[in-house]
């Protein structure tokens, strides 16, 4: 049983963030530690229809589905099915790739490897985040686009931004094109690939691809709404364009279970993928990049606050989901805000809720455990 304090203690964080962040509609939140497991919800599924928000409402992951892909590309490389360094031309049509990537009189579009793409080193820009292709899905909401159309908008409207493998830029884009390579050395559907290494091994009640897929027999079928401001866009199917890079529906349940399947080694058989998974490329001040995982470094953090708190990793979308594991504490946090505009609000909420599980006790860690928790991270 769960103590009624650090219960209501964190049921008070999440009322909290609603109260200062009331664009948020509704929102979830699950923390696990070795001594404590609690989900809950505030506010609403659906505001207008007056709907309140449960703890095991399907939310739209966005880009936290980065690092499922990620995990396949990865297992598949175990399987020797591909190799991470291997150029794209060895896995795609030569039409795909022709006019891909030009910098600065050069063709690079072929020489692009699997590495490039799922860590964001390709030199491709992003096609969300690209003047025009926002237009394009507010017009046609409801159009299915196929991760090839992605890559065609790229070619004709976007500069590459540097040569692969000598920048960083955060890309769609990128995982379109991995999903593409999943899809072309398994011979099967991106979903199957999901279903195949991960949902199915792993016990993954909920996640599926909206849109694509019908809810899963016995998982959660309600979808919490979520928004970009006042702009409801939970039924938008012209957001099947993020594809690879996201587009699944999931609960914290399913997140968390995955999420400490990754923390402690329980998906890849060799030590090593995971290590390659967790080669960190700077992105800002205080965070990095693997492959398909974002790592923020609370220590060099000018709030000295957080000094002594470490690292947590995982991934965050745009519509504010998100998940994160504490190494130092052996503690995962998942959830959501269903607010695209409350992105930035939460690594600062997630920091929170660190400091109250650590004040109530709940990460209170043997040395012996500590060590334990730093390798399985390490």
């Amino acid at each position: 049983m769960v103590d009624s304090a650090i219960a209501r203690t964190l049921q008070g964080q999440l009322d909290q963030f609603l109260t200062k962040h009331p664009e948020s509609p509704g929102a979830s939140l699950l923390v696990e530690t070795p001594t404590l497991l609690w989900k809950g919800a505030s506010g609403f599924s659906d505001s207008q229809a007056a709907i309140p928000m449960r703890a095991d409402d399907l939310v739209y992951i966005a880009s936290v589905a980065k690092t499922m892909t990620a995990t396949i590309a990865l297992c598949l490389a175990e399987d020797g099915a591909l190799e991470l360094d291997e150029r794209l031309a060895a896995y795609l049509p030569v039409q795909l790739l022709d006019g891909l990537h030009r910098h600065e009189g050069r063709s690079y579009g072929e020489e692009i490897t699997v590495r490039h793409l799922l860590g964001h080193t390709s030199g491709l820009a992003d096609s969300f985040g690209s003047p025009g292709f926002m237009d394009l899905i507010v017009a046609n909401p409801d159009r299915l686009w196929r991760p090839e159309e992605t890559v065609e908008f790229i070619k004709e409207h976007c500069e590459p931004l540097f040569a692969p493998g000598t920048g960083f830029n955060y890309s769609d884009v990128n995982y379109n094109l991995a999903g593409l390579v999943i899809e072309s050395v398994t011979g099967a559907s991106l979903d199957d690939a999901y279903r195949r290494y991960i949902y199915d091994p792993l016990g993954l009640q909920s996640t599926y691809r909206r849109f694509a897929e019908a809810p899963r027999p016995g998982g959660s079928s309600r979808a919490a709404h979520v928004l970009h401001g006042e702009i409801d866009f939970t039924t938008w199917r012209a957001l099947t364009a993020d594809w690879a890079g996201g587009g699944l529906d999931s609960t914290p349940e399913d997140l968390n279970r995955f999420l400490r399947a990754l923390a402690h080694n329980n998906i890849f058989r060799k030590p090593s993928t995971r290590e390659t998974m967790f080669r960190w490329r700077a992105w800002s001040e205080n965070a990095s990049y693997g492959l398909g995982v974002i790592r923020f470094d609370l220590d060099q953090d000018p709030d000295d606050s957080r000094h002594g708190m470490g690292e947590i990793w995982g991934h965050i979308g745009a519509s504010s989901c998100f998940m994160f594991y504490w190494p130092m504490a052996d503690a995962s946090f998942c959830g959501t805000f269903n607010q695209v505009t409350c992105e930035n609000a939460i690594v600062p909420f997630v920091v929170d809720v660190m400091r109250l599980v650590r004040a109530h006790g709940s990460v209170t860690m043997s040395d012996q455990d500590r060590s334990e928790a730093e390798k399985r991270s390490a």
